[in-house]
């Protein structure tokens, strides 16, 4: 669903409840879809562990509509 005239969703990868720099954000009346193709994010030894978790924290404007949002990650092992 498109968030409306002049609204957005803001979709940021989070690693352990810190931002990283993988973003994405939906904006404008007509927009259902973004990703980002400019940044990436490498989570590899040592800064990696176990006890590392991720989220995708989303961020609406004021009059943005509500809507059931999704939000997808591609994983790429690199060996």
């Amino acid at each position: 669903m498109a968030p409306g005239a002049a609204q957005s969703y803001v979709f940021t990868l989070r690693k352990s409840n810190a931002a990283t720099s993988l973003t994405a954000t939906i904006s404008g009346g007509t927009d259902t879809f973004a990703n980002d193709l400019v940044n990436e994010v490498i989570f590899a030894s040592p800064t990696l562990s176990l006890s590392d978790y991720f989220n995708v924290q989303v961020v609406t404007s004021g009059g943005a509509a509500a809507a059931g949002l999704w939000a997808g990650v591609e994983v790429e092992e690199i060996p």
